[in-house]
């Protein structure tokens, strides 16, 4: 697929990146809506786990959480593509280019 996008023009490949990551920000608010349901489901059954005694919905709440979270990301990435921005090693670095490796 990378071989085929690469050989578009410039322009075609910014509205096929831009198709793409909003196809994959759909997916994800499906996902979204499909974990908020589950969440909803747990609390009006009331389930707790087996082993740790925690609420189920504090686990299954990482599903919509999860999805939140990737949205924003995704959204992130449309905007870097969009002002012509690239990701640099220390935006995603915990220690912020502060110890040498």
């Amino acid at each position: 697929m990378e071989a085929i996008y690469n050989i578009w023009p410039e322009k075609i490949q910014r509205v096929a990146f831009l198709a793409i990551n909003l196809f994959c920000i759909a997916t994800i608010v499906v996902i979204f809506f499909f974990g908020i349901g589950i969440v909803d489901m747990v609390i009006e059954t009331g389930q707790t786990s087996e082993a740790a005694f925690i609420p189920m919905w504090l686990i299954y709440g990482a599903i919509p959480v999860g999805s939140l979270l990737m949205m924003l990301g995704y959204i992130e990435t449309i905007l870097r593509h969009r002002m012509r921005k690239p990701i640099r090693s220390a935006d995603i670095s915990f220690d912020q280019g502060r110890h040498d490796s």
